[in-house]
């Protein structure tokens, strides 16, 4: 076959920036960019596309949407929490740390590729943690600890809630992580990890080996 390859100039960071440090910027705020390459015709090079902007694909165009890197939202300060942070990091994923819950900003705003994890290792802080997290509609939140407390935390919660608790704790995984035997920080981490990247990957965390569909094929729990 034949491969073609563009080969662009990318000019240095002035005071507006370059397309490289524009991608940064945006991300960075949380916000999703698409990059639109000509690979043919006259002009060729890439550049951003505004959000408002509509455009259909055509020959010798290429466009390609960034997607957000993960956002973990980390609260507690046990002695999971630095290696879930390591863990996350060589992942690419921003990680948020927070040791009381009355750190996350009252204005803060969710996106569909943010999670958070509970692991305050205290009763009152797990409670004030879900009850600003769970009205969020994260895709994700996961909390530590026995079945039997998450039971009596939520059975507290739902007293004096005043959003949609029964839709709301359908993305609540308690306890959290997939079920591999762990039992050390580390271990921990590995499991609860592993479990953000297959929520928010529409997967259910199992064996390859069994899985029917193609792997590269996304598929929910029914």
């Amino acid at each position: 076959g034949r491969l073609k390859i563009l080969v662009e100039p990318l000019p240095a960071a002035g005071k507006n920036g370059n397309l490289i440090t524009n991608i940064g910027r945006l991300l960075g705020n949380r916000k999703r960019c698409r990059v639109r390459t000509r690979f043919e015709g006259e002009t060729l090079g890439s550049d951003l596309l505004p959000a408002d902007i509509f455009l259909a694909e055509r020959r010798g165009v290429f466009i390609d949407t960034l997607q957000l890197p993960i956002r973990l939202l980390l609260f507690g300060t046990g002695p999971e929490i630095e290696p879930i942070a390591q863990l996350a990091k060589a992942l690419g994923w921003t990680v948020e740390r927070f040791d009381h819950p009355s750190e996350l900003a009252q204005d803060f705003r969710s996106d569909t590729q943010t999670a958070a994890v509970v692991m305050n290792h205290n009763f009152g802080r797990d409670l004030l943690s879900l009850h600003r997290l769970l009205p969020l509609q994260l895709r994700y939140v996961g909390l530590l600890g026995p079945k039997k407390r998450h039971a009596e935390i939520l059975a507290q919660l739902s007293e004096y809630v005043s959003f949609g608790f029964n839709g709301a704790i359908d993305t609540l995984f308690a306890p959290a992580g997939l079920d591999i035997g762990s039992e050390a920080p580390e271990e921990i981490a590995l499991s609860i990890v592993a479990e953000v990247e297959a929520v928010l990957s529409g997967r259910v965390g199992g064996f390859l080996r069994e899985r029917g569909a193609n792997i590269r094929t996304t598929a929910t729990s029914g």
